[in-house]
């Protein structure tokens, strides 16, 4: 009965935040992957839905002028394909005053090669997907124009009646936008019999890549209609896991990670760890994010610290939890306050889809061994 509450209060919250607002860092690599190269869609090797949610500016205002995100990512596994993974994807962003918001839905695929597998080392080279189409909205009402302000009153006059704009905003105040994408990584796995193994993941992805401006592959997003380009986003990823055992059999795991963004000539690099224990049950992550390449000296560095519970309710099931926080440590002298977020995973080991086929292995695969076709992460522990 504990655990219903929990779940009933972790869904509201997470509905709240995602109701007002956008995320202007970005995506998490940790928890949200396969948004950011959609290689990894289905890498668990399970049927899940996961939410996160992340606020910022939460120091001033109200809770309406908060940036804030909401996504959702749900993944299914098809063990009857052997080759097939697939999931949906909802984003929900809203920032400031003038709610400026953006949704995004799409639909993302990853299908695996083997080009090696021996009793040791294993090869996959997975390819991935990304289908997704946006709406971008904002509130004129709420922006304030050069032309209403007043040298004396400010934006009212002086019977402190607000001032007019001769700007005349778009009939619709919305844009949409095609947002594809394209994604490739190559995964390593050795010793994957054993508690010793280790898995190596690399690979590169590009959004926005659709469209011509001036023979160039991009597309125009513009609320006004002044034709902004809408720039491409390039990312490349390097992740190392390493399993221990020890006594008792217990496993714990961790892993290094590097993420590298490029978009509209601005480079953005994130460096984390994670430290798995109690058959990785629990997980510690703390990750450092920061502009390495820009041509400005004081640019904003912000460190995020994660702690990570997954349980089984039951048999088949696996329950994940996560709760960040994060702060700038350099660039702005202004105090923007933490970067708060929460996340929540629901995981079975079946496949519907297989399942509806009349195909009757539907049970995901006994994660990472080498007679299997594909690599997954074992998301799964031992009790």
């Amino acid at each position: 009965m504990n655990r219903k509450v929990l779940y009933c209060c972790l869904l509201v919250i997470l509905a709240r935040l995602g109701l007002e607002g956008q995320d202007p860092f970005g995506m998490s690599f940790q928890t949200q992957r396969a948004m950011i190269n959609p290689s990894f869609v289905g890498i668990t090797g399970v049927e899940s839905i996961q939410m996160n949610a992340k606020m910022q500016w939460n120091n001033f205002g109200d809770a309406s002028d908060r940036y804030q995100t909401l996504s959702v990512l749900i993944e299914e596994s098809l063990p009857c394909t052997r080759l097939l993974d697939i999931g949906i994807k909802l984003l929900h962003d809203q920032e400031g005053k003038a709610r400026y918001k953006t949704t995004e839905l799409g639909f993302l695929s990853s299908i695996t090669i083997t080009p090696v597998k021996t009793k040791f080392i294993q090869h996959n080279i997975r390819i991935g997907g990304d289908f997704s189409f946006g709406r971008n909205s904002l509130d004129f009402s709420n922006l304030i124009f050069s032309d209403q302000l007043d040298p004396k009153y400010g934006i009212y006059d002086k019977f402190s009646n607000p001032n007019p704009t001769a700007f005349v905003a778009p009939g619709n105040n919305q844009s949409w936008y095609f947002n594809p994408g394209f994604g490739v990584s190559y995964i390593r796995n050795t010793n994957a019999t054993t508690h010793r193994s280790y898995v190596i993941n690399t690979g590169m992805a590009a959004y926005r890549a659709y469209g011509t401006i001036n023979t160039r592959w991009l597309q125009y997003n513009s609320l006004t209609g002044i034709a902004t380009a809408d720039p491409w986003r390039l990312t490349a990823h390097f992740l190392y896991e390493k399993n221990y055992a020890h006594l008792n059999s217990n496993l714990s795991k961790i892993k290094f990670f590097t993420v590298y963004q490029n978009q509209g000539g601005i480079d953005y690099v994130e460096i984390g760890t994670r430290v798995g224990v109690i058959n990785n049950r629990l997980g510690l992550v703390s990750s450092l994010h920061f502009t390495p390449l820009s041509q400005y000296t004081n640019n904003t560095q912000w460190v995020d610290l994660m702690l990570e519970y997954k349980f089984k309710p039951r048999q088949g099931r696996l329950v994940e939890m996560n709760l960040s926080y994060g702060h700038n440590i350099g660039g702005l002298s202004n105090t923007i306050g933490p970067i708060l977020g929460l996340g929540f995973a629901y995981r079975l080991n079946k496949s519907t889809l297989c399942k509806l086929d009349n195909i009757y292995d539907v049970n995901c695969y006994d994660l990472t061994l080498p007679e299997n076709w594909r690599i997954y992460e074992n998301v799964w522990y031992k009790d």
